[in-house]
């Protein structure tokens, strides 16, 4: 963790930093339940990391290469072309420390790690797909699909400074060069893209644009926050969930097949009235199991060398079993 050293100490900015989060295959944690693994092994892990990717980044500059395991910046970062990517690397994000200082979508959220362990676990889920995030806060998801190679990223966000935040955290962590970062003023340029990494402010409650979003599926991490949200959330799965052909009445259909929607179970009364609501129209959820390491071997993974973030806050047993992913489908 660095504090932006661009910064003065006594600007409200002087709340933002840099954290950094290793992810590469390891053993699941062999703790007792309940018991957090102290901050060594993280250290360790994140070493190690580190470790793995100097030593490529060694062989691919002798051969004249750039991409691997990513970097934590620009010009050390990989393309979403090469398979190593979705094993093992580093990701920083500009977030800030004070929950009154920036939107909470510049903050980095549990579940937002749980759902782009899961990118970087299946890759195949997501490669050359066009993927739409909601809610996509300081872009952590955003930067796991691009390197699990996403054809089209499209990361959205409610808050005009969480949109702004999240661009610069994706040009911090993607070869701009392979990943340049369409920063969109309006969701139809956003609608017109097809492959790219790009960014747009997206109300959920405005209506899409008239020729639709063409995406492929939908990601979301901890937006059940407010009952309030769900009624409004569900409305937009319907509509982006929608064949784009024949488009309904407006023209403004979706066409994804799938969304995945990871929460943190904060309170339960507000779950369940999501998955009530998504019942009520039409759709159907479902459970979907590998993203923790008690299911990897049930999704096909590898139990012994699985992508994990690891990091306290999925190692506790006590938040990891409030996690949940759901697949919505039509």
């Amino acid at each position: 963790m660095q504090r932006d050293p661009l910064l003065g100490g006594s600007s409200p900015e002087a709340d933002w930093l840099y954290k950094t989060f290793a992810y590469g295959p390891m053993p699941p944690p062999s703790h007792a339940p309940g018991v957090t693994e102290d901050g060594s092994v993280v250290q360790r892990h994140a070493r190690g990391v580190a470790a793995a990717l100097g030593r490529r980044h060694e062989v691919e500059g002798a051969q004249g290469q750039h991409g691997g395991c990513a970097g934590v910046s620009g010009d050390a970062a990989e393309g979403s072309s090469n398979d190593d990517a979705a094993t093992c690397g580093l990701i920083s994000l500009r977030v800030s420390g004070n929950m009154l200082a920036g939107s909470t979508g510049c903050h980095e959220w549990e579940a937002s790690f749980a759902l782009a362990q899961l990118v970087l676990r299946r890759p195949e889920l997501f490669r050359g797909q066009r993927v739409l995030e909601l809610g996509a806060g300081a872009g952590l998801v955003g930067v796991a699909l691009a390197r699990a190679g996403a054809q089209l990223v499209a990361a959205t966000d409610g808050s005009a400074e969480a949109v702004s935040n999240c661009a610069a955290n994706m040009r911090l962590n993607l070869h701009l060069s392979e990943h340049p970062v369409v920063e969109c003023g309006q969701p139809c340029e956003l609608a017109a893209l097809e492959q790219g990494v790009a960014v747009c402010r997206l109300a959920w409650e405005e209506p899409l644009p008239s020729g639709g979003l063409h995406c492929d599926s939908v990601v979301a991490s901890d937006v059940l926050y407010d009952p309030d949200v769900v009624p409004v959330l569900v409305s937009l799965l319907v509509r982006l969930l929608q064949p784009m052909e024949p488009p309904d009445a407006s023209g403004a259909a979706g066409g994804a097949r799938m969304a995945y929607i990871a929460t943190l179970r904060r309170n339960p009364a507000t779950l369940q009235l999501f998955l009530d609501t998504v019942a009520e129209a039409g759709l159907h959820a479902a459970v979907v199991d590998g993203w923790g390491d008690p299911g990897v071997s049930s999704a096909g993974g590898r139990p012994q060398s699985a992508v994990r973030f690891h990091l306290g806050v999925l190692d506790d047993v006590s938040v990891a079993d409030r996690i949940v992913i759901h697949r919505i489908t039509h």
